[in-house]
């Protein structure tokens, strides 16, 4: 438990009535004039009347006989409030046949993983020691020590089947409440790992990360969401799975999912990038739904020399760019598709100025070769031609290979390389640039590039999975042979995604982001205060923003508030 001093609160120039259900409460707040306007700048819950009333007459204002304890409150409440409205611990209970208790079920142990990976990358042993400076050790009382082993034992409950079992229970109960997906967006990504290599057809294995690690080992994993970047099916695995292979084998369980959910599938767009593309797959998906898909530049470089003059105006995206769109008709993996492509301008200067640093590094990166190779006395081993190429390869980015051209004289030692600038003035035509396809020629050309670029939102949720802010996966404190351990805490990692994702649509009136959310959740703390002399206890909330008030009402959070 955490010692604080206790703090003045602002002077209050007015106590405003606030109605809440049936209850009258007062709150404390102080505004300021900002911009020549009012603004409410602080705000705190008094309570009722007689709530103010019965604590300012058994208060005592001798400060000396108190003694004040905080702990984190913010973000396990709300985490708690979405796992209570989708019934996740009903369903675990209900699918690994363990009963909810006081004394840590297996429900609540998975529960406290979400948690604790919320307040950041946290091993298991770590997740026990945080959970006792949280409100949640005032709640709950359990038996059980919070050992790692005592979590591993709970996380072996969850097969493959459960797993499963509990995304259908819970993917029925959001559609219960209301989310009710018409787009589906799909993305494979990958995560790095501190584990060896275990086995040759194991999760684990080396291959293209995704954060450019290409000294690690990796998991895959591919993830579908619906507009709002809630999971509705995510599937782990293998590292060095092409995206291709992976979406093949998903394209089945996806579609049951959609089925599950009794989503009327043929009216579905899925949407996905140019990885998966193939002609099995384009056919598989096109048996069931709608597509809308990226396609590679190189599959129809002709369409990128259009003049920028025969495209048209769609839309403003969310940054101000302006977003212009060319359409047409092509053949795409063997089916007539209708093609589009887009131009949006903040995307040219973006990618502009990225070659233009690239393309110094690569002048001085290859000047240091040319001289490096070309040494044939000193100290030292001389540069191998295998080690040459591969340093070019890590020197020279994917998307520039083809502008940079070289040769090696073996024999005279000797690289010589320049920037086609043919190949130059042909790549930044196509800056700014991308191409999608889609069977749905009856839409208009604005409707198919909004719902495409769409697919920010899993992409955000890639980034949270990623990042060590909200729920990351990495790093992954499981050993490479125990995969089911592996898939079980990555299953968890989207489950916190779900809770997450929920919780900004619910709060979607307050116009803030997740990210913003979530900061201001942490801030969100419970005051433990003890009367030294009675030694009774009672419990209060730190000062909260109007964010934090309006979440704190609109979630309910009161009903967590710990008893003394």
């Amino acid at each position: 438990m955490d010692k604080t001093r206790l703090t003045t609160l602002p002077v209050v120039e007015h106590l405003p009535l606030h109605i809440i259900k049936v209850s009258s409460w007062y709150y404390a707040r102080r505004t300021k004039r900002v911009g020549g306007k009012p603004k409410v700048v602080f705000s705190y819950p008094l309570g009722t009347a007689q709530e103010i009333y019965a604590r300012a007459k058994n208060a005592t204002p001798d400060l000396d006989n108190l003694t004040f304890g905080t702990f984190d409150f913010g973000k396990p409440a709300a985490l708690l409030a979405m796992a209570a409205e989708l019934k996740f611990f009903e369903i675990v209970s209900k699918s690994t046949d363990t009963p909810i208790a006081n004394d840590f079920s297996t429900a609540q142990f998975m529960f406290m993983i979400i948690a604790g990976r919320a307040h950041g990358p946290l091993s298991k042993s770590a997740t026990g020691e945080w959970f006792q400076k949280t409100f949640l050790n005032l709640m709950w009382t359990p038996r059980q020590e919070l050992s790692c082993q005592n979590f591993l034992n709970h996380m072996n409950r969850l097969t493959d089947d459960v797993i499963d079992k509990i995304s259908e229970d819970m993917a029925r109960r959001l559609i219960e409440l209301g989310v009710k997906p018409t787009t589906i967006f799909w993305d494979p990504t990958n995560f790095s790992t501190c584990m060896d290599q275990w086995d040759t057809d194991g999760l684990v294995q080396p291959g293209k990360a995704k954060d450019m690690r290409y000294d690690k080992n990796i998991v895959g994993m591919g993830l579908a969401t619906d507009e709002n970047g809630i999971p509705v099916l995510h599937e782990v695995a293998p590292g060095n799975e092409s995206d291709v292979t992976l979406f093949s084998r998903i394209i089945d369980r996806l579609t049951k999912r959609l089925t599950d959910m009794r989503l009327p599938i043929k009216d579905m767009v899925l949407v996905m990038d140019r990885g998966n593309n193939s002609p099995e797959n384009l056919e598989s998906i096109l048996d069931r739904m709608h597509v809308i898909g990226g396609l590679k530049k190189n599959q129809f470089p002709d369409l990128l020399e259009i003049p920028r003059k025969e495209f048209s105006f769609l839309y403003r995206n969310e940054k101000d760019h302006i977003i212009k769109g060319y359409r047409t008709t092509r053949e795409v993996e063997g089916r007539p598709m209708t093609v589009i492509v887009t131009f949006n301008k903040g995307t040219k200067k973006r990618q502009e100025r990225t070659w233009a640093v690239n393309r110094r590094k690569i002048n001085e990166g290859m000047k240091e070769l040319e001289i490096s190779y070309g040494r044939k006395e000193g100290k030292g081993r001389r540069m191998t031609l295998k080690g040459l190429t591969g340093a070019i390869h890590d020197l020279v980015k994917k998307q520039y290979r083809s502008v940079v051209q070289f040769e090696v004289d073996q024999d005279a030692r000797r690289l010589t390389w320049e920037i086609n600038q043919k190949k130059e003035k042909t790549m930044k035509r196509a800056f700014g640039k991308s191409i999608i396809f889609t069977d749905l020629s009856d839409w208009s050309m604005k409707r198919i590039v909004k719902t495409y670029h769409g697919k920010y939102v899993i992409e955000d949720d890639f980034k949270w999975l990623h990042q060590k802010i909200l729920l990351s996966i990495a790093p992954i404190y499981h050993h490479s042979n125990s995969e089911e351990r592996i898939k079980v805490h990555m299953f968890l990692c989207v489950i916190g995604m779900i809770f997450l994702r929920y919780m900004a649509r619910r709060l979607k009136k307050l116009g803030a982001s997740p990210r913003e959310l979530w900061d201001e959740l942490e801030r969100l703390r419970v005051i433990l205060v003890q009367d030294k002399k009675t030694e009774k206890l009672r419990f209060a909330l730190e000062q909260m923003s109007i964010v934090q008030a309006k979440t704190f009402n609109m979630l309910d959070l009161g009903r967590y508030l710990p008893k003394a």
